[in-house]
């Protein structure tokens, strides 16, 4: 509440938001809690997102379909994480 008072900046508050309740899951309902994300901590490696998300468009441009021997496992475990289908008409 106390930043709620102090600022109206949406990017202040949504740090507090996470620091309080969570990053909550990307592709599902959950709005808190902790995040499946084996890999990385939102908050505090928040600084090398864009360094990621250059090297993701980087090699998504050279192998779009992940094709390449070299990212076979990249593909494969990308292939299990989003085999859940989220039946977006059934959250209410």
């Amino acid at each position: 509440m106390k930043t709620m008072c102090s600022t109206n900046d949406g990017f202040e508050i949504a740090e507090v938001d996470l620091e309080l309740r969570g990053p909550g899951e990307t592709g599902g309902t959950r709005q808190s809690g902790q995040i499946e994300m084996l890999i990385g901590d939102l908050q505090k490696d928040g600084p090398l997102i864009p360094q990621v998300r250059e090297a993701a468009i980087k090699l998504l441009a050279d192998d779009p379909k992940l094709a390449k021997p070299e990212n076979r496992m990249l593909r494969e475990h990308y292939k299990e994480l989003f085999a859940q289908t989220f039946d977006w008409s059934q959250i209410g």
